[in-house]
């Protein structure tokens, strides 16, 4: 009687177990090869060496959930550090793979070595690559190495998962690196394929996961509590226009998705590197909405409760859990991938090559920065320009004074860009600066020109551009100019390059490379800043106001010169006295 007793009662709770009322999403992105635990820093609380994050951490703290539960990620996984670039995303995959991550959307940063790689990853990876926007161009179908969407049954539900990439991908990623695909709009292709999974698969709940995030004004609005690290260190979140209303910036981003598609009951983005603490429910769809900040120190937790009765998604209940080791500890199988993984690359990256005697810092007005300045500097001294430019968004981490590594130098560019040189004239040059300059930050850095920002007209600012000898420089005038070949190539801001540059060449030096031996010459000086200036509107009438009372002067002087000459002319024509 007792082991019937023991039996029925085994089978109740299996069967509760198989009903369960929470499902768990766990959700990261844009990890960009941070695989390791790392100290928090100040602005994460009192203690700076408290560590958190990385992946021994997220699956120690997985092993410790009751729960059952989904991981996902919504892409730019191993771009970023020595790690991720040394082995091309291949230690990505073998983490994601170990922790069993259920799927992944690829992001604009998985596409940098070629389209190439990104198969070979996809084709490594033991979950799917799941991307319903991308086809192959001229066609309706899509590549094999991506699936639209899955459905995942876990505890007795069925969970559709679908994913996005971002049609940014296109020019955030050197646009040759996806010829022959067509990435199509976000928000379209999640309206059609919730409608074909519905019809198809009747689902317990329907997840999308997109490597495109929320605004960084409207995060900051809807975040119910915003510590130091959201305004500090989540760079999207530094343009603050608390002003304007976020429906302002709904075709960029996830609400764009969520009012297109309004079946779907989780969205889960990245790439702007938001973190919403508490997640969002969109006031119009209801939709919920997770961002999981970056480099995984964080990962989202979405509840998807289901009631016990009908079986149907009674609600949802998004939150971001800080990866702190001390909370978590750090599974001892992952620390072992950890230090084979270090050991392989340390040997390289450890390597000191040079001295920096000031800090390489990014720029608090968003103009031109000390590191830019550097990094455009040597471009144009690599190749004997006359000007030099690098996209402020490609340079990725700031430096401190000191010794200066390798490793350094795959952190602050882990592109694999080559410089590019090509004649601009001054008209092709101030569209490149107009293009690039937006929402009141410069996003390019420039060498061997000074540019005036005037006050803006009907929203927009022009320009005044003078070169290395203090002349303005005009439309007509032509300079020999270096880059990189993904801004010549027409990545971001860069359409310039691509569409006026002639005699474009390639010289194949490897940009990195030259930061290398730049370094190995001596100790890199102090870097000043002030190439960009933007003209006050006091200044810029004032400026106005002495023109025009030159002009002014100048008329005057005109009218004056013509009276005199006027009066020279009649009195010459009077007749002269006769004498009598």
């Amino acid at each position: 009687m007792k082991k019937i007793t023991f039996l029925i009662i085994s089978i109740f709770l299996f069967v509760q177990a198989a009903q369960a009322k929470t499902i768990n999403i766990f959700h990261t992105s844009d990890v960009h090869g941070s695989y390791f635990a790392k100290k928090a820093g100040k602005v994460f609380g009192d203690d700076p060496e408290r560590m958190m994050g990385g992946f021994a951490t997220l699956k120690a703290m997985l092993k410790k959930e009751k729960k059952p539960y989904i991981l996902l990620d919504s892409g730019d996984m191993f771009q970023g550090t020595p790690e991720g670039i040394f082995t091309k995303g291949e230690a990505s995959i073998d983490y994601m793979n170990k922790i069993k991550y259920a799927a992944a959307v690829p992001g604009n940063h998985e596409f940098d070595y070629g389209q190439l790689l990104v198969v070979g990853l996809a084709k490594k990876a033991k979950f799917p690559f799941l991307a319903a926007n991308i086809y192959i161009e001229g066609t309706d179908e899509r590549p094999d190495w991506v699936k639209p969407y899955i459905v995942i049954k876990k505890a007795g539900k069925r969970i559709a998962v679908f994913g996005l990439a971002g049609k940014h991908t296109k020019t955030a990623s050197n646009p040759k690196n996806t010829i022959g695909l067509d990435i199509r709009d976000e928000a379209a292709e999640a309206k059609k394929i919730t409608a074909e999974i519905k019809e198809k698969e009747n689902p317990d709940a329907i997840i999308c996961i997109v490597h495109l995030g929320s605004d960084d004004q409207f995060s900051r609005q809807i975040t119910n509590e915003l510590p130091d690290y959201v305004t500090e260190h989540c760079r999207s979140c530094r343009r603050l226009f608390p002003d304007r209303e976020y429906e302002e910036f709904l075709p960029r981003g996830v609400l764009h998705i969520a009012r297109a598609a309004r079946d779907i009951d989780l969205i889960l983005g990245g790439d702007y590197h938001t973190g919403l603490l508490h997640g969002h429910q969109d006031d119009v769809t209801k939709i919920w909405i997770g961002e999981s900040y970056q480099n995984l120190m964080f990962v989202s937790k979405a509840e998807l409760n289901f009631n016990d009765k009908t079986g149907k998604l009674e609600s949802v209940n998004v939150n971001m859990v800080p990866l702190w080791t001390d909370v978590y500890g750090q599974d001892k199988s992952i620390l072992k991938m950890d230090a084979k993984l270090k050991a392989s690359v340390d040997s390289a990256m450890l390597n000191k090559i040079g001295y920096s005697e000031g800090d390489l810092s990014f720029s608090p007005e968003y103009l031109d920065s000390k590191i830019g300045n550097w990094l455009s500097d040597i471009t144009r001294e690599a190749v004997g320009a006359q000007m030099g430019f690098q996209n402020t968004g490609g340079i990725r981490v700031e430096l401190p004074k000191g010794d200066l590594t390798v490793g350094d130098m795959y952190r602050v560019m882990p592109f694999d860009n080559t410089i590019v040189t090509m004649n601009m004239t001054g008209k092709a040059l101030k569209r490149l600066i107009s293009e690039s300059y937006y929402e009141d930050r410069a996003g390019m850095q420039i060498s061997g020109l000074k540019v005036e920002i005037l006050p803006a007209r009907n929203g927009k600012h022009d320009f005044r551009l003078y070169d290395d000898s203090g002349k303005l420089i005009g439309d007509d005038d032509t300079y020999f100019v270096a880059t990189s070949n993904y801004l010549a190539d027409g990545g971001q801001y860069g359409a310039a390059f691509k569409e006026e540059g002639t005699n474009v060449r390639d010289t194949k030096i490897g940009f990195r490379d030259y930061m290398i031996e730049s370094l190995k010459k001596g100790n890199l000086p102090e870097q000043t800043t002030g190439r960009y200036v933007r003209i006050s509107e006091e200044a810029y009438a004032a400026e106005e106001a002495e023109k025009a009372a030159a002009a002014a002067a100048l008329e005057a002087e005109k009218k004056a010169a013509e009276e005199a000459a006027k009066a020279q002319a009649k009195k010459a024509k009077k007749p002269a006295k006769k004498r009598k």
